[in-house]
């Protein structure tokens, strides 16, 4: 019984650590706004929208307190172009920054979640000594990231568009995401080279955190090789 139930938390431990890592990864980079600025000057957002990249930076701000807020108010920024203020975003613009800020909730959500669990599993390993389950779950977490990371790679180096278009389609139940590229300025201020660009960071980031994390179970492996494991409580 009790070594059913360590291994339980291990294989748990393998499952949710991936998750952990890949919503850390996505809500640092959702909240960085250096990528997005990086991005304007990349992609010469500038030009593309003739709106002033420090009003462009002071819409991102903004765009980054919208995915935080805690109410459901709707976006609503207006930015100076030509000398004159307007609205940055129409109504399906609008409506699709909503829906976005739902996929966002729902990464803290599944980051808040894995924490608590891993978190827990960690410290009762710990407690019990049995760190030889521990690093065998954060190996295993390791190389389960490392291979959805290459698999997605591979994909996005494949055929990024094809994969971008099916995330919409799973991601959101209406059509408010096909925005024209030559009058919605969400669309011009975010073109799929950003986009692109943004998950090649969340991949690197994400390499970052799994190299830690199995990095630490190999140090446990080898500083505990052939310990004597103690049961965890009924």
């Amino acid at each position: 019984m009790h070594k059913a139930l360590s291994i339980t938390l291990k294989w748990l431990l393998i499952v949710t650590v991936p998750f952990l890592l890949l919503s850390a990864s996505i809500a640092f980079w959702f909240n960085f706004s250096p990528l997005y600025n990086y991005g304007y000057q990349r992609f010469d957002i500038e030009r593309v929208t003739g709106i002033d990249i420090s009003e462009l930076r002071r819409a991102t701000d903004e765009i980054i307190d919208f995915f935080n807020a805690t109410n459901n108010e709707d976006i609503d920024i207006h930015v100076m172009k030509n000398g004159h203020e307007i609205p940055l975003f129409k109504e399906k613009e609008i409506n699709h920054m909503r829906d976005v800020r739902e996929l966002v909730r729902l990464d803290y959500k599944i980051m808040a979640i894995t924490f608590v669990i891993d978190l827990i599993i960690v410290l009762l390993f710990i407690i019990k000594k049995q760190y030889r389950h521990l690093s065998q779950g954060l190996i295993g977490s390791g190389i389960f990231t490392f291979a959805f990371v290459a698999i997605i790679g591979i994909v996005m180096l494949i055929d990024f568009d094809d994969l971008f278009i099916l995330f919409h389609y799973i991601s959101f139940d209406n059509m408010d995401w096909l925005l024209d590229p030559t009058t919605d300025y969400l669309v011009m201020m975010y073109p799929d080279g950003f986009w692109f660009m943004a998950l090649g960071a969340v991949i690197v980031l994400l390499f970052f955190e799994v190299a830690a994390v199995m990095a630490a179970g190999f140090i446990l492996k080898k500083k505990f090789p052939t310990e004597v494991i103690s049961e965890l409580p009924r």
